[in-house]
């Protein structure tokens, strides 16, 4: 499957994702906007997933990361390009109607406020 990157409200990208086994295999080749240093995180269900740090590949950015299917829920899944320092955290929407999906996490996270909806701010990992 393919699927647009985007950055703010434009498309500077595509991820291509291929179930192997028990692991989602994605490949991004990307254009960030200028010279900082920027992560694609995937966000699914009010829960977001750093996937990891765009590294140079010729004219482009690109991203080869696997993850643990168990590890992504169901739904829409969107692409974000987001520079490194501007949020060093992911975000999960705390739910009585919802288990919550990171529970091996809670010792590097936080509640946070924003808008008036509770979210747990899981540290990102480096």
């Amino acid at each position: 499957m393919q699927y647009p990157v985007f950055f703010e409200n434009s498309t500077i990208g595509e991820i291509q994702v291929r179930q192997e086994g028990l692991y989602y295999h994605f490949t991004c080749s990307c254009t960030p906007p200028d010279n900082g240093i920027y992560r694609i995180v995937i966000s699914c269900e009010n829960a977001e997933q750093n996937l990891g740090i765009c590294v140079p590949e010729g004219m482009h950015f690109g991203l080869s990361k696997r993850v643990p299917v168990k590890h992504l829920k169901g739904g829409a899944w969107k692409f974000y390009l987001r520079p490194k320092d501007a949020e060093n955290s992911i975000m999960v929407a705390v739910s009585e109607e919802r288990p919550f999906p990171l529970l091996d996490k809670l010792d590097s996270s936080a509640l946070t406020v924003k808008n008036g909806e509770a979210f747990i701010a899981i540290r990102a990992e480096e």
